[in-house]
């Protein structure tokens, strides 16, 4: 038999053993990061002040900081109102001093900053009971 013949052929069993080596680190790795994934979204943090769950322990490390220590360091600049994180801080100056308007009124047209405002005002102005 040619030497070089031979040399291919091992070469060639060695790849598609390393090739199928591969592939089986892959899915293992793959099951790993999935059943990670998995045990992450399901695992639950409860406050034990309030029994709120959380998905994450810092959103509940936020949540006991922000509600129940009432720790607020991101103050408005216009008006001085003090919020817990920086998101809301920013919501309220999009929607109180900056005028954002994101929510219409399906009868009249009319913009609220939040939909919990349009729904109000459907019921008092519009007589709407239940928003579908």
């Amino acid at each position: 038999m040619d030497l070089k013949l031979l040399l291919c052929q091992d070469e060639n069993s060695m790849h598609e053993e390393r090739t199928s080596i591969c592939t089986l680190e892959e899915s293992a790795v793959e099951d790993t990061m999935e059943s990670s994934f998995t045990e992450r979204k399901s695992a639950e943090f409860f406050c034990t002040k309030c029994l709120s769950k959380f998905t994450r322990r810092k959103n509940l490390k936020e949540h006991i900081r922000v509600v129940h220590d009432q720790d607020r360091p991101y103050g408005c600049t216009v008006c001085g109102r003090m919020f817990g994180t920086r998101n809301n801080m920013q919501r309220h100056m999009k929607m109180v001093h900056l005028g954002e308007k994101k929510f219409n009124c399906g009868t009249c047209g009319t913009g609220f900053s939040t939909k919990n405002c349009v729904i109000r005002h459907q019921r008092k102005v519009h007589k709407v009971e239940k928003l579908s």
